[in-house]
């Protein structure tokens, strides 16, 4: 059921959540189911309450539309922004399930795929002082790559959040970078069931119950790029909402980042945070966008990548499989049911499924198939 608030628009939140409702929904053609999940995904209420609380993600996407216009509330669209954005939650909220548990994720695919790249990705040499970066993250494939103008300069594997304490799936940005960041341990079950620390407790740098390491990068709302415990962590879910990268990985994406943006920050000063354990925090001027995916079904480059769906959210199916082919004008007509659960049966959390899609087209799809490990060679 859906909520309306009052004329005079006392949530201000909702008139601009209304506002992007209705550009992404130019942007998705039309789609309005997909729009609507697109918005629950930022984990807003779709119930819309006069004085409910909103998700401090959901908050920052629209005060960020507000920023970006730079209008002041006499000149927001009001009623009309919210009878139309109100039409299109209850057309999404009219769909089934199923078309739920599919379409969230279509919102999220990886940034790698040639529906979007065209059909390949151009790699290219770290250019410093070029300040048009961006990473993106798909987790199925446990890969962070670090775009420069569009390009590819460079890709790392990573850990990400185990499955109850799942990575947010979405856009979020990094501000800054820390180096020998204090552990704050937050109020969560998971730190009550820890030995050896209490919510609240200061954990300085160094300090072995510290799991952040030698730095981390924040995405916002307690999510972090951070340091490894070690090599192991790569390809697996290891933590609590977080990205894990090792130590020579992070420094390099940190140094990237710096050198890209250019900000007031001596060498020197970077060295002898590496040296001690003394915290070293480096604002950004301008934010790095990150946007972390969760796509199980790649065709990159001419090549059909089936990935694990660690998370168990039941979205490597015939049909999306099917979809994914298409989108990227690959013939499926050789593709029974029984072919592709063949395919999925082969996957497993640390073993991905390659085939090149010529081999789909002419019938060939197991037999040319491989079987190869997720943070292995792409």
């Amino acid at each position: 059921m859906v909520t309306f608030v009052s004329p005079e628009i006392e949530d201000q939140e909702f008139t601009i959540k209304a506002i992007k409702m209705l550009e992404m929904l130019k942007k998705l053609e039309g789609q309005t189911e997909r729009l609507m999940l697109k918005l629950r995904e930022h984990r807003c209420d779709s119930s819309l309450p006069r004085h409910g609380s909103y998700d401090s993600g959901c908050y920052r996407m629209m005060r960020q539309e507000v920023e970006a216009r730079k209008l002041p509330a006499t000149q927001k669209p009001g009623w009309l922004a919210l009878i139309l954005a109100s039409a299109i939650l209850l057309q999404g909220l009219a769909n089934s399930n199923t078309v739920y548990s599919q379409s969230i994720y279509d919102l999220h695919e990886s940034e790698r795929s040639d529906k979007f790249t065209g059909g390949g990705i151009t790699k290219a040499e770290f250019v410093p002082g070029e300040p048009d970066i961006r990473l993106t993250l798909n987790v199925p494939s446990f890969r962070l790559t670090f775009w420069q103008n569009g390009n590819e300069v460079k890709s790392y594997f990573v850990g990400v959040g185990l499955r109850d304490h799942p990575i947010y799936i979405g856009e979020r940005e990094a501000n800054e970078i820390i180096w020998n960041p204090p552990w704050i341990p937050p109020h969560s079950d998971w730190v009550h069931k820890k030995r050896g620390v209490r919510p609240g407790e200061f954990i300085k740098p160094g300090d072995p119950r510290n799991p952040l390491g030698k730095m981390k990068i924040p995405l916002g709302d307690g999510y972090l790029i951070h340091e490894a415990a070690s090599p192991k962590d790569l390809g697996n879910l290891v933590s609590h909402g977080c990205v894990r990268m090792l130590r020579r990985d992070i420094y390099d994406l940190a140094d990237k980042i710096l050198l890209a943006k250019n900000p007031d920050i001596s060498r020197r000063r970077i060295n002898a945070a590496k040296r001690t354990s003394r915290t070293l925090v480096v604002g950004l001027e301008e934010p790095v966008p990150v946007d972390i995916n969760y796509d199980t079904l790649v065709v990159e480059n001419g090549i059909l990548y089936v990935y694990p769906d660690v998370y168990a959210r039941g979205i490597n199916d015939p049909q999306r499989l099917r979809q994914e082919l298409g989108s990227s004008n690959v013939g499926a007509s050789n593709l029974d049911d029984e072919t592709i659960r063949k395919i999925f049966a082969k996957v497993t959390q640390r073993k991905k499924f390659v085939v090149h899609t010529r081999s789909i087209q002419e019938g060939r799809v197991l037999e040319d198939g491989r079987v190869l490990p997720v943070i292995g060679n792409q």
